[in-house]
């Protein structure tokens, strides 16, 4: 290694990098982890309120069957 790899080395890119793993990451990781706590909440809430619609109409279905005279 000659004196200017050591200087690069040793210098800025460790500064930047010091930075970056102090900084970035943990905020990326924060945003990313309540991304997808959000996104996830919000998938069950609109399914549990889908099985909910079709089981009603299953059972609005049903009871029009059983009212409606046979022919």
């Amino acid at each position: 290694m000659n004196s200017k790899e050591v200087v690069i080395l040793s210098g800025k890119n460790t500064a930047k990098y010091d930075f970056l793993s102090r900084v970035v990451w943990p905020t990326m990781i924060g945003f990313v982890s309540v991304s997808l706590f959000l996104f996830l909440s919000y998938m069950i809430i609109e399914g549990y309120s889908i099985v909910q619609m079709i089981k009603t109409d299953r059972e609005v279905t049903i009871s029009r069957s059983l009212d409606t005279p046979s022919r």
